[in-house]
């Protein structure tokens, strides 16, 4: 959440309000009592007889103690002095310093209630052996913004000088013990003897990407390929019980059952522990959260115990459900619900910011002073919030109190409601209508008034006020928020239009979204800004005219959790379509077969052409059909098994593209034969023909699959937090994103636009070609008269690549004339309707081929007389 408390600004009152924006409670109004409680500390003594034995006995950096084997057998003067060193340190009297990592981290997370255990390994890049680990327990409404430190020590003394060394740092949610994600860092200047790095992490709400792509042989069954969240490199995490860089490494597990192993060190097991229990193997009890002065957590809220190594002014916190707030979870979140239904869906927003302003303008009276803070400038808040789709409202939980409510989207301000003395209810509505909209100075003065500098043009903000008996607030864009009082003055308050954050970590947000955080070390919310023709959580769907996928086109409209009656019209006609093509596909597909397998048309390469093609027709209305289902169970959650979503995103959608590409350039072998049999005329050999088709047929089938053999390689699942949605998508690696880009974008237009072009080109060459033929051979008629009888003899020679042409169009204008979809809220109609028609052709073989040619019909009315024949005898030997 960003804040501002600015102490050079005059303060703000309310005294003088204008009327408030009517807002509706849904409930009664819960008085909340919140109790601080002061912890008590405690003191540590020590024995001023035994610690006066010391004093000469000096330790450098550590801790003189008396040591004794045998306290009852041995003299007091007979018992030893030795030092306790820290890590950093070695030696008698702690006076030699180890080689070392010191590492310096600093936290942040955005789940502010869950409770993460940091695993930091300083790890042997050659054999990948851990030489030292440290773990760290964090939870960032206790945590955030402190510093750990910590030394991690190489595993001999002197460390080798030609080994080069990493620090992995793996996350873990200790409540759960699941794995969340992991950073590299690599030490570069390896030959330092203390080496020093400093951290900053942030923990992003997602779940990671499942790479498909893997350069290290990880044993399948002992670990998976985990891709660093910071890094283009890989790493295999091995599961319990195996370590080394394959996972094939065993050792023995003895961390307790209910913790979990995640390597081995100096032949002992590195345990993850859950919450409140530590020790090396996870079987000792934190007592913080057993005592009598442990914090009570209310409503379900989950008690978090400090880690016992480091001091703290609380022993326990609460970690509270998304409802509750407060040190005992005792505080009931406001539920503040943001109506979008006077809008048009067109310009519902895809996420919001909600601008909550605190007045601290109650002075205390004269002569008492307080500790509380009463007085002093406003204090503000914003918070991101996303706009679910196909949804016309959005929810946010708030338990701080507030008095002025503002929201902003497109560039517009919204006044919410304004409460002198808060109240805590436990819902508000608030519906976003124009009358509450807070124009610019800009559009309420004249063009001379607003040229003028901000310091000469603010004591004209009481005109607007004064003119328009209506108006609640303005803004200036600049500098000041103005709310209207009852007497038609204006209040106005600082306000920072142009508060930005920039995130630590820019791979969040795909596809150059720009990724902002509300607070620099302690984010509350991520959010991407996603470029044009761009969207989602992290803008990962491309929504581009070539490339533009059923997911993208469709999958926002699937209603999770619901049933196929109340989905969308738009779902339940595409189902109803895509049956029909899949049957259309499946008759029209054996029907071709059966007609093109006759050796009479197999002499020359038309029929091999149309052959294959019939064959592939029946595979890409399958593979489409299988595609359409898996993406309609899995956005309806009725498929929820990753690797049967990671199996169909590498393989399903890449064969639907390499069937459907194939289908078009075999369709464009066929124009290209026939234009090249009207050249030929008499001369053509069927022969070459027939073994110039089967290579071509070859040739196509490796052009295809090798123009997009780097997608699978790049596929990866991503879970969008906001919409509980898994997509499939291609993430290729930021150091050669941009070019695979370009070349996916260039193969993509050439292989629509080829067998498009060579159609058109087909088509016009051999009603010229003809014509002109017949021509020289019977010049008593006119031109136009042969091209005429051209057309009526060989139509069926024309027909074909017509067709192709014509169902390829509505695509080819959607894709240069509509640049992209804006948003997930823009209608699909038009691209949708272009989908389906690009899956047309392999339904219309028959229909495009056969029935135009009177040689093809005869050769399918004899297909049918002999399979009739076929059907009648085994019915007789049945009988």
């Amino acid at each position: 959440m960003w804040g501002s408390n600015d102490k050079t600004v005059p303060h703000f009152s309310l005294a003088n309000y204008s009327i408030s924006p009517p807002y509706s409670p849904i409930s009664p109004s819960i008085k909340t009592i919140i109790s601080s409680n002061v912890s008590e500390e405690s003191s540590l003594t020590f024995n001023s007889h035994r610690q006066a034995t010391l004093v000469a006995f000096h330790c450098h950096s550590g801790i003189p103690v008396h040591l004794s084997r045998h306290e009852s057998k041995l003299s007091p003067k007979e018992i030893e002095k030795r030092c306790l060193c820290p890590p950093s340190h070695y030696g008698a009297h702690c006076e030699y310093q180890n080689q070392r990592v010191v590492v310096t981290m600093r936290i942040g997370s955005i789940e502010w209630q869950i409770a993460f255990k940091f695993v930091v390994y300083l790890i042997d890049n050659a054999n990948h052996i851990v030489q030292s680990y440290h773990q760290v327990d964090y939870v960032s409404n206790r945590d955030c913004g402190m510093k750990f430190s910590f030394h991690l020590l190489y595993a001999v003394r002197p460390k080798p000088v030609d080994r080069k060394y990493f620090i992995r740092i793996d996350v873990f949610e200790t409540t759960t013990l699941r794995y969340r994600t992991s950073w590299l860092f690599e030490l570069v200047h390896f030959y330092l003897p203390v080496y020093r790095l400093s951290i900053q992490l942030t923990v992003l709400n997602r779940s990671i990407l499942i790479e498909t792509r893997c350069p290290l042989k990880c044993h399948s069954k002992h670990g998976d390929c985990v891709k660093y969240v910071n890094t283009d490199k890989f790493f295999c995490r091995c599961h319990s019980g195996w370590s080394g860089p394959s996972c094939t490494e065993p050792y023995e597990c003895t961390c307790s059952p209910d913790s979990i192993c995640v390597g081995s060190w100096n032949k002992k097991p590195i345990c993850v522990c859950p919450l409140r229990k530590f020790g090396s193997y996870c079987y000792l009890l934190n007592p913080l959260c057993e005592q009598t002065n442990a914090v009570k957590c209310q409503n379900n809220g989950q008690c978090v115990p400090r880690d016992l190594r480091i001091n703290s002014n609380s022993d326990t916190i609460c970690a509270c459900s998304v409802d509750y707030r407060g040190k005992q979870c005792e505080i009931l979140a406001t539920k503040i619900h943001i109506l979008f239904a006077s809008l048009p869906s067109h310009s519902i927003p895809e996420s919001i910011l909600l601008h909550f302003i605190t007045v601290n303008t109650h002075a205390p009276p004269p002569g008492i002073t307080t500790t509380e803070k009463q007085w002093g400038p406003h204090q503000r808040t914003t918070v991101f919030k996303k706009v679910p789709f196909d949804q016309v409202f959005t929810t946010v939980n708030w338990v701080n109190p507030f008095h002025l409510l503002f929201a902003e989207f497109h560039n517009n301000m919204y006044l919410l409601t304004i409460q002198t003395t808060y109240v805590a209810w436990s819902q508000m509505k608030f519906s976003i209508e124009h009358k509450a909209r807070c124009p610019s100075i800009r559009e309420l003065l004249n063009s001379t008034i607003v040229a003028f500098l901000p310091i000469r043009r603010v004591k004209y903000y009481h005109i607007p006020c004064q003119q328009r008996l209506h108006l609640a607030c303005f803004h200036d864009d600049e500098q000041f928020m103005c709310l209207c009082t009852y007497d038609r003055r204006a209040n106005c308050f600082s306000f920072n239009h142009h508060l930005e954050r920039v995130c630590q970590y820019d791979s969040y947000c795909h596809n150059g979204g720009q990724c902002f955080q509300d607070n620099a070390t302690c984010p509350s919310i991520i959010i991407c800004k996603c470029p044009k023709c761009y969207f989602g959580t992290q803008c990962h769907l491309s929504t581009k005219g070539f490339g533009l996928s059923l997911d993208v086109i469709l999958g926002y409209r699937i209603r999770p959790y619901t049933a196929f009656k109340d989905q969308p019209l738009i779902l339940k006609t595409s189902v109803i379509v895509t049956s029909i093509m899949l049957v259309v596909g499946l008759i029209n597909g054996c029907l071709c077969t059966l007609t093109f397998k006759q050796k009479t048309l197999r002499k020359v390469g038309t029929g091999i052409y149309l052959l294959v093609a019939s064959i592939v027709s029946v595979i890409t209305m399958t593979m489409f059909t299988l595609k359409f289902c898996l993406l309609v169970l899995s956005q309806l959650k009725l498929i929820n098994d990753r690797s049967i979503l990671i199996s169909q995103c590498i393989s399903v959608d890449f064969l639907l593209k390499v069937f459907l590409q194939t289908g078009d350039w075999l369709y464009a072998c066929v124009a290209i034969e026939r234009l090249f049999v009207v050249t030929k005329g008499t001369s053509f050999n069927q022969q070459t023909s027939q073994r110039v088709a089967k290579w071509i047929i070859l040739l196509v089938g490796l052009f295809v699959i090798a123009t997009s053999a780097h997608e699978p390689y790049h596929r990866a699942l991503v879970t969008d937090e906001d919409e509980g949605r898994v997509w499939c998508i291609v993430r290729y690696p930021e150091s050669y994103s941009k070019y695979l880009n370009i070349y996916t974008s260039v193969i993509t237009i050439v292989h629509f636009i080829g067998p498009f072009a060579i159609n058109i080109i087909s088509a016009c060459g051999i009603i010229v070609l003809t014509a002109r033929h017949r021509m020289n051979a019977r010049k008593q008629l006119s031109y136009n008269s042969h091209l005429r009888n051209q057309l009526q003899l060989h139509k069926y020679l024309i027909i074909s690549p017509v067709v192709l042409v014509l169902l390829g169009m509505p695509r080819l204008i959607i894709a240069f004339l509509v640049e992209c979809m804006k948003s997930a809220r823009d209608s699909v109609t038009s691209f949708l309707v272009a989908y389906f028609i690009s899956f047309l052709p392999p339904t219309l073989t028959f229909v495009v081929f056969i029935l135009p040619s009177q040689t093809y019909r005869n050769v399918f009315k004899t297909s049918m007389a002999s399979l009739r024949k076929i059907f009648h005898r085994c019915l007789s030997v049945h009988k």
